[in-house]
């Protein structure tokens, strides 16, 4: 019996989905689906009611579930309690990112830790914005990015820059219109209720009685770049990476339609004296605070993973 298919194990019985799960522990749906056969062989019992729906907890799942989550809880302990005796962080961080590496400056991030904690794996995991605050409390992530958003007294965070987001669309979209009426009529490439950037916008729309033309509704912000660029709707962008499509001619920025955003880095608060939750926290403040902006990839990579 390993901890990480009781990990699994965990994981399946909160999601009650395979592959939810798979996307959350990062693994196809195969492995994990191996993983917890293997374990309900070695335990002589079934854990789990599989059906059209999902998996539900049989009986005996739920019973071995409580022991599960304790010994991962005390493993978890004890490698906490291990680095904090050692002077050497060792082992594997998990940082969520949400959006181009380059503005969240990974690559420096990545070797200033590297060259400090050389023993220390830093494994990169996409993480939406909305998502941030789930995956920190089920530690499917040490650390990770968002933009601000309403979130639980259980999450800590810092804000590392003041950023700014803007409406943005090709012009034949945007030729002529100058109210927000005329932007709302527009269709739009939407990004759902819980994304950060469109919460910030559409408290414009709502205090004018306004209701946005949807297009399509997408929750990643790469393909909802793509999808402006391809001219299918009005969306939301960092500015800076507006401003330079804007010069090559691609797309065009409503002047009207420029919003505040800060770019946090969060964690869980019972976490917050973790080594490796600390190197993350320290490395990513310094880079921050030195001088120059952040380079825009020119492939707009949305994620990598080490």
């Amino acid at each position: 019996m390993e901890l990480y298919q009781l990990k699994s194990f965990a994981v399946i019985a909160e999601l009650k989905n395979l592959t939810k799960a798979a996307v959350s522990l990062n693994i196809s749906q195969s492995a994990l689906s191996t993983q917890i056969k293997s374990l309900e062989d070695e335990l002589g019992v079934d854990l789990f009611i599989r059906n059209s729906r999902g998996m539900e907890l049989n009986d005996k799942g739920r019973v071995l579930l409580t022991h599960a989550q304790e010994i991962l809880k005390a493993a978890d302990d004890m490698k906490r309690k291990a680095n904090m005796l050692g002077d050497t962080v060792i082992g594997d961080v998990t940082v969520g990112i949400n959006t181009e590496p380059s503005f969240l400056r990974v690559s420096e991030v990545s070797r200033l830790i590297a060259s400090e904690y050389p023993e220390l794996n830093v494994i990169l995991m996409a993480c939406q914005s909305v998502d941030a605050e789930d995956m920190l409390k089920r530690r499917v992530v040490d650390a990770g990015f968002f933009y601000h958003h309403p979130i639980s007294n259980e999450i800590e965070y810092e804000v590392l820059e003041n950023a700014e987001i803007c409406i943005a669309g090709t012009p034949d979209f945007l030729e002529g219109k100058s109210t927000w009426k005329e932007i709302a009529a527009t269709p739009w490439v939407w990004a759902g209720y819980g994304c950060p950037f469109y919460i910030a916008v559409l408290s414009k729309f709502e205090s004018q009685g306004l209701k946005i033309k949807q297009a399509i509704n997408c929750e990643d912000e790469y393909v909802i770049r793509e999808l402006v660029l391809d001219g299918h709707g009005l969306g939301m962008l960092r500015l800076e990476r507006a401003r330079q499509l804007e010069k090559e001619g691609r797309l065009v920025i409503w002047e009207e339609g420029i919003v505040p955003v800060k770019l946090c880095l969060g964690w869980l608060k019972s976490r917050a004296d973790d080594p490796e939750v600390n190197v993350v926290r320290n490395s990513v403040k310094r880079v921050f605070e030195q001088i120059g902006e952040p380079a825009v990839s020119p492939q707009g990579a949305m994620w990598s993973l080490t």
